[in-house]
């Protein structure tokens, strides 16, 4: 049985030279590592200053367009999803009572199911044991049928989602006031002084 004979690295796929090895990081030390470095040299070594550069990016991929690379994107994120809850704290305030609205925000959409995030545990707790149905109805309604439950958590765990900043601006806590822990301290302090 004959042997098939020994490739080159990534021979047939056009991309042997791309920069890979160093993807995950960021800024300066994305550039070429070692083995894609020393490649790149012997190429700039055998072809000459001349030539190198062309050969060098012949066998790299093809530069794509950002208008394919956000599509890709907005697809993986759901962009559907995002504009609907956009929508939904928008409309929140209407759709379940100032004061239900002050304590909780939509925070996520998850295949239908709407997560809001709750401020306090006593309301967590009237919400999801006691107005729950009342507000799926609601955004049933409010929705077309996109929304088909509701999912109540506590406050926090959607931090990275922008939920707080969604109904009332960055970091509101009642009432729409920024919260600062320092500013809270330093009231208590106040009154503990008096």
């Amino acid at each position: 049985m004959a042997k098939e004979p020994a490739q080159t690295p990534g021979e047939g796929t056009g991309r042997w030279l791309n920069r890979d090895g160093n993807r995950k990081r960021t800024h300066f030390s994305r550039g070429a590592n070692r083995v894609e470095w020393r490649r790149e040299q012997t190429l700039r070594d055998w072809y000459g200053a001349d030539f190198s550069t062309e050969e060098i990016v012949a066998h790299q991929t093809p530069a794509r367009d950002v208008s394919d690379v956000l599509t890709g994107v907005l697809a993986k994120i759901g962009s559907r999803d995002m504009a609907l809850l956009e929508a939904i704290r928008h409309q929140w305030a209407d759709c379940v009572g100032s004061d239900v609205a002050d304590q909780s925000v939509p925070a996520a959409i998850r295949r239908g199911i709407l997560e809001v995030e709750v401020r306090n545990s006593s309301w967590l707790y009237i919400l999801k044991w006691e107005r729950r149905p009342q507000i799926v109805v609601k955004l049933e309604a409010m929705t077309d049928g996109q929304i088909t439950d509701v999912r109540f958590v506590p406050a926090g765990r959607y931090v990275a989602s922008g939920a707080r900043e969604g109904a009332q601006g960055p970091r509101a806590g009642r009432g729409g006031k920024r919260w600062n822990g320092a500013e809270e301290r330093s009231g208590e302090r106040g009154k503990s002084d008096d």
